[in-house]
């Protein structure tokens, strides 16, 4: 750890650079709906690094709908992450990440609800357990400025009304330019750019 001589309250633990190596976690949140292992963790505060290897990230709903998914992924490298918002507010905020060879299964239980006649007409859908509802709750907030993901295996379903919809994918590269997620907004998931 390298002092700081820097008087700003929102300094990360107020030291210049901070590196945290760990070895093989299995973590649960606190609220034991969300989780965390992994092979290799590597943090540093100075270049804003995060380095996780052999890396299994898992959320379950709390509520009656039983979603929930699974990421494994053999390496996740995060530029420029925001550790003040992390430590303070729970919020992952970073510009850049690569996620190498990751194998994400999801399953999504969507509530049926049935709408008025006014917001039938108007096509409003004022649910809170649409598809992007769910994984905004499950994933918690979120903000990256460019995601890369290289050689993915993807299987997600959702059912809805006992009609089931999947989507599978496989060796698949892709990015995602601004990426925002947040249970909280109008619009839980919003992506800017796909390419």
């Amino acid at each position: 750890v390298t002092k700081s001589n820097h008087k700003s309250e929102n300094r990360f633990l107020y030291a210049k650079n901070i590196v945290f190596e760990i070895g093989r976690q299995d973590l649960l949140f606190s609220n034991g709906l969300q989780g965390l292992s992994f092979k290799k963790f590597r943090a540093e505060s100075k270049h804003k690094l995060l380095l996780l290897d052999s890396c299994t990230v898992f959320a379950k709903s709390n509520d009656h709908n039983r979603s929930d998914y699974r990421l494994f992924t053999d390496s996740v490298r995060i530029k420029n992450l925001n550790f003040d918002m992390l430590a303070q507010q729970s919020f992952l905020k970073l510009d850049s990440a690569v996620c190498y060879n990751p194998q994400l299964k999801a399953n999504f239980i969507i509530g049926s609800h049935k709408l008025s006649a006014k917001n039938r007409i108007a096509k409003i859908t004022l649910n809170k357990d649409t598809l992007l509802n769910t994984l905004g709750r499950l994933t918690g907030k979120l903000s990256v400025g460019f995601l890369a993901v290289r050689n993915a295996d993807i299987a997600i379903q959702s059912t809805k009304n006992n009609k089931s919809s999947v989507f599978k994918s496989q060796n698949s590269s892709f990015g995602l330019g601004g990426l925002q997620i947040d249970a909280t907004s109008p619009t839980p998931i919003q992506i800017q750019s796909i390419m």
